[in-house]
């Protein structure tokens, strides 16, 4: 049995386009996330305008889960969303810096077939694009050929 052996410029492009692929996943998940910030901040400060008392008189020696205060929980969710907010923004920043190096012509293919078509309908993305599938398979290739011979370390 031979094993299938990829050169490390073929993984290279095959990450590049899969990382494109991602572009809009990156972009939805941008906008899930700052909505769920502003809902948490609103929470937060229900939270500190309304604080919840009550609970036993009785002190029982031992029970660390109440001695956390309320705020640096609600300060760790926090910063728990800010952190997965900033990752993706750094996807996204590094997936506009590879696009950067891209001709007109090439950026317009590589948002709409590889983006946003996730390189399935290429006779859609023709359509739309105003050129022949061929051209658009060609130029998908010399994208991603673009994008690693500029960019030196991808991974």
């Amino acid at each position: 049995m031979s094993k299938l052996r990829i050169s490390k410029e073929e993984r290279e492009r095959m990450y590049i386009k899969e990382e494109l692929m991602r572009y809009y996943m990156y972009k939805e998940k941008i906008q899930e996330i700052e909505n769920d910030i502003i809902q948490f901040k609103q929470h937060y400060q229900e939270v500190l305008n309304h604080p919840h008392f009550g609970g036993s008189i009785i002190h029982v020696q031992g029970n660390s889960g109440e001695k956390q205060n309320i705020v640096m929980r609600l300060e760790y969710q926090l910063a728990d969303l800010q952190s997965n907010l900033t990752y993706y923004q750094s996807r996204i920043a590094e997936l506009d810096r590879w696009l950067s190096v891209l001709t007109d012509i090439q950026y317009q293919i590589a948002m709409i077939y590889i983006c946003q078509y996730q390189c399935k309908d290429v006779y859609g993305a023709s359509l739309e694009l105003n050129y022949a599938q061929d051209t658009i398979k060609a130029y998908t290739d010399r994208i991603l050929k673009r994008i690693q011979k500029k960019f030196n370390k991808i991974f």
